[in-house]
């Protein structure tokens, strides 16, 4: 197919499902704006590698992306990175493609956004973070998100915003803890918001929840506060063996024998972000107790 040439269109040769296709736009008076609409429609039909790339990275099986992809991704002049969670509960085909079709529109227009479909009714908008001035506008992006996607599909959601992560790899933590302000309501993730919700339960079922964690008579376990106290620091690494091994000074295998001892006493695996999230429920839970907070 040679490239067509049309009086009044500018066009653009992209990779569709295999083929070579090629998409135009009417010209208008902003040459710039028209190529970078072209860009963005390229971006779309070609994001699915992207997405499934996100996909995987979000997956509790991160290690099968491998640095080389790591390193293609990360986007040259970004601050950092950080992940939308959005919630919709049990649906079928049509309401998730509904959902999706509904983030895709939504983020069309925003360069660096890959609305990303994960299991059990869940997706993910991994997004590139450019400016600290824009932080005081997520609060009202998720709201936007809640209430475009709520009002289109007539579905309830629950949308929450994570941290903003320095590399692309790290993204699975943002994406944790927009879970955590989704569930909460909080939309975007704060300690301090969630620790001020912990304050709320009372003392008799703050100790039956740290118990039904880490076992009944947890505290007569000699070994626990200093598992614990690695697990937390692990958390708080990103859940990087080398950052945390480091940061506790110990060897790194010391420190994935204290993970596998806590797995083994408590059946949580800190290595996965439900378990993450639970031991630091946990940990927040121990500190409100105790007044170190």
């Amino acid at each position: 197919m040679s490239k067509p040439k049309i009086d009044g269109y500018c066009s653009r040769k992209v990779e569709y499902s295999g083929e070579e296709i090629y998409i135009l736009k009417k010209t208008g008076s902003d040459e710039k704006a028209d190529l970078d609409f072209l860009r963005r429609v390229e971006e779309r039909l070609g994001g699915d590698k992207k997405a499934d790339f996100y996909r995987r990275l979000l997956s509790e099986k991160a290690g099968i992306v491998s640095e080389d992809e790591i390193k293609g991704y990360n986007v040259k002049g970004a601050k950092g990175y950080f992940a939308i969670a959005v919630k919709t509960g049990d649906t079928g085909d049509e309401e998730r493609e509904a959902v999706a079709g509904v983030l895709d529109n939504i983020f069309f227009d925003e360069e660096g956004c890959t609305v990303v479909d994960l299991p059990e009714g869940k997706f993910a908008v991994v997004c590139v973070f450019k400016s600290d001035t824009g932080k005081k506008n997520l609060i009202s992006l998720a709201e936007t998100i809640e209430d475009t996607v709520s009002e289109q599909t007539m579905m309830p959601v629950k949308v929450g915003i994570g941290g903003i992560e320095k590399k692309v790899e790290n993204i699975r933590d943002s994406y944790a803890l927009a879970l955590i302000a989704a569930e909460t309501e909080e939309k975007q993730y704060d300690r301090s918001r969630l620790m001020k919700l912990f304050s709320k339960v009372s003392e008799s079922d703050t100790d039956r929840f740290i118990a039904d964690v880490l076992g009944r008579g947890w505290e007569e376990d000699k070994d626990m506060e200093e598992l614990l106290e690695t697990i937390s620091v692990f958390l708080d690494c990103n859940m990087n063996i080398s950052e945390a091994s480091k940061t506790l000074f110990i060897h790194r295998n010391t420190l994935l024998y204290r993970i596998r001892k806590f797995k083994e006493l408590t059946g949580l695996d800190a290595t996965k972000f439900d378990d993450g999230m639970c031991i630091r429920a946990v940990c927040m839970a121990l500190k409100l107790k105790r007044k170190e907070v």
